[in-house]
Formats: C-alpha cells, structure tokens, sequence
C-alpha cells in the first residue's frame, strides 16, 4: 500500500481537491445505504508539496509573431486558430468548415473532439457555455477564406477528423520548430488558449467577456487565471 504522504508529495493542489470530491460523494453515497454512518473524508484538510505548474502566455508581440509564421506552414493551422479564438484543443479538432459563419465574421463551437471520439457529434462539449459563437478579426476571416475547404473539418479533411495521437505528433514537430527560429517559448496546446485570454486581458477587455469568448463555467475562473496573471506581471516588473 502507497503510503498516503507519498501520494500526498506527488499530487498538485487541483488533483487533491478532486480526488476530495469523489471520494466525498462515494461516502455521501455509502451513507445514504446504511453502509456506513460517518464521511471520514468529512473534515481532511490536505496541502501538497508538490508545487503547482505555472501556466505560461505569450505576450500580445509573441502572439503576433507566432500567428505570422503559423500562416506560412500547413502544420500552423492549429496555432493560429486558437491564438485567434482561445478554443481548447477538442473544440479545435472538432470545428469544421460549416462553423465559420465568413460574412458574419463569427465562429461556433459546436463539437468537441477526445480521445474517446468515434463519430463527433454536434453538442458534445465540455459544459454547456462551452458552447459560444466567438467573433473573430477582419484578418484572420481573410486568411482562412484563403485556404477554406468546401467542407468537412478545418484540422482534418473533408470526411475525417484529426485524431488526438496525429495532432500531438504534429503538434510538437511544428512548435519545436516555431519556438527554435522565433526564440520565444515552447507552449502546450492549454497555454496557447490561455495566451489568447491574457492578450484580451492586457488590450483591457473586460473579464466579463473574456470568460464568455473562453467558454468558462463560471467567471470567477476568469478572473482567478488574468488578475493573478497580471499581478505576477507587476511583480516582475517591480523586481519583487
């Protein structure tokens, strides 16, 4: 049996709290059944040593340099797109051509694309505010009309989607190559949406509509992830 500390050293703070929850509801559970008359999980207080990842971003001038060179190579795709509308990896996968709305100048999510994904589905997303229509730049409708397809998904071909193990492969060869010749840092696919929610943040959009773009459950994740990014900004720069 693993000693409880050793997990404890080996989980991040957000694991614990949810391995919390189910662990309460299973108990919540038993109790409801006679099972058992006490939650021991009730009053655990815990706190990891294991410290938690700090999410990098791309500046506004990153960004733009990124979405520059992205532009001039078929691996890019995925870059640009979500540096101009902040969609999670599944919800990328799964945007097809029919969800860009070009006179509008808008894109749908509508579908989302896992590990688990046989056939996508419209509707299958994270939660149900996952599900937004997101305005998007003069500049990028103008590329993608460009390079549009008559149909079918925009990371995949016009009957097939772009399975999660092709993506990564590709993934990591084209942001090898970005991060190397543009000398600015190798970020995952989770760190580029979130460079796209710091930008809005740093052009002094407010966290209202960050959050609706982003697809958040709930605004306050909005405001947790941007105000104490910019405050570890400030604290950079004060040389603190």
């Amino acid at each position: 049996m693993v000693p409880l500390s050793r997990t404890l050293n080996y989980l991040a703070q957000s694991n614990l709290k949810r391995h919390r929850g189910i662990l309460h509801s299973i108990f919540e559970q038993a109790i409801n059944n006679d099972l058992c008359y006490k939650n021991p999980v009730q009053d655990i207080s815990y706190k990891s040593s294991k410290p938690e990842v700090i999410k990098q971003a791309y500046t506004q001038e990153q960004s733009l340099k990124a979405q520059d060179y992205a532009q001039g190579h078929d691996d890019g795709l995925f870059v640009y797109l979500v540096l101009n509308t902040g969609l999670r990896r599944s919800e990328a996968l799964g945007l097809m051509w029919k969800d860009i709305d070009f006179k509008e100048k808008t894109v749908s999510v509508c579908r989302a694309i896992t590990p688990d994904t046989v056939s996508p589905k419209d509707g299958e997303l994270k939660s149900k505010t996952s599900r937004r229509v997101i305005p998007v730049s003069d500049g990028f409708i103008e590329y993608l009309e460009r390079i549009q397809k008559p149909d079918g998904f925009v990371l995949g071909d016009e009957t097939t989607f772009c399975t999660i193990d092709a993506f990564d492969w590709r993934y990591k060869k084209f942001m090898t190559q970005m991060s190397r010749e543009l000398s600015i840092p190798y970020l995952s696919p989770h760190e580029l949406r979130h460079s796209y929610g710091s930008v809005l943040y740093e052009r002094g959009v407010d966290i209202y509509t960050i959050s609706k773009v982003m697809g958040h459950a709930d605004i306050s994740i909005t405001a947790k992830i941007y105000v104490h990014s910019t405050a570890n900004s400030l604290r950079k720069g004060l040389k603190l």
